[in-house]
């Protein structure tokens, strides 16, 4: 069976440029060329025909996200349907219980992970995927005593390489193939 996948993350809607010393306009034009891509990616996704697009966290900064933004993402989302769209919260779009995530109603199509601790998603028979979001519960070790499912496990997760920061999960090459899986998708 084939089974495709169109993988992106860290793509920022609505991020704040104004702290780095832009003009105004051009975190007007930056905010638009965001939305573009998302836009592109998503008819690339209907273009190569695959049977799942996954986001591997900040798909938009929760602290700056405008309502009309937050109303964009869901329709692009809705328009992509019968493709299934499965999230993975990250540090910026964190999953909490005040977030847009917990809040909206999204469409059908859309799977978030809400879960600090690892679940799991079945693609297609034989096919995994697991995923957990930001932020991680304190002490937790998200791989640690992970026991693959019979089949192709593929981790879908926002992370970083080393511990500096309890907002984001920590991981390593290591220890995705430690723990048995296939590939990891990463944000």
């Amino acid at each position: 069976m084939r089974y495709k996948i169109l993988h992106f993350a860290d793509l920022h809607l609505d991020a704040s440029f104004a702290g780095q010393g832009f003009p105004v306009e051009y975190g007007k034009e930056r905010r638009l060329d965001l939305r573009a891509a998302l836009t592109r990616i998503f008819a690339r996704a209907r273009e190569l025909k695959v049977n799942a697009v996954t986001i591997g966290g900040d798909l938009f900064v929760q602290e700056y996200l405008l309502p009309e933004t937050a109303d964009f993402i869901q329709q692009q989302l809705a328009l992509l349907a019968p493709i299934r769209v499965i999230i993975a919260p990250g540090g910026q779009d964190s999953y909490t219980n005040e977030s847009p995530y917990a809040r909206l109603n999204w469409p059908e199509n859309v799977d978030i992970f809400y879960q600090s601790k690892l679940s799991h998603l079945e693609l297609a028979p034989d096919i995994h995927l697991w995923s957990a979001c930001n932020p991680p519960t304190r002490g937790l070790k998200l791989l640690d005593g992970f026991q693959p499912a019979k089949g192709i496990n593929i981790l879908l997760l926002h992370a970083i390489r080393t511990r500096n920061n309890s907002e984001v999960h920590t991981i390593s090459s290591e220890l995705v193939q430690k723990a048995g899986f296939h590939c990891a998708l990463l944000g």
